[in-house]
């Protein structure tokens, strides 16, 4: 997840996490004191935090609910799988 720590709607993102928030790849674009946003968040083209990337390339920006991070990400199906 691309986010930045002025982001209110980030933060909340990571509310609605939980615990879990601990196993989520997370990418800081915000600069302290600083108009811009990092450079690693610029060249991966994000426009609006918070921003979701899948490991197929699929993007989504805004807050999701885990329920749906479950599915975009595959972890149901890997639950199912391993069980």
């Amino acid at each position: 997840m691309y986010g930045a720590y002025w982001c209110s709607a980030c933060q909340y993102q990571k509310d609605l996490l939980g615990k879990s928030w601990q196993y989520i790849d997370y990418v800081e674009c915000g600069i302290s004191d600083q108009p811009q946003q990092a450079e690693t968040c610029e060249a991966a083209g994000v426009k609006k935090y918070p921003t979701w990337e899948f490991a197929n390339g699929e993007r989504v920006e805004g807050v999701l609910s885990p329920q749906e991070l479950a599915e975009k990400s595959g972890f149901l199906d890997q639950q199912v799988t391993t069980q």
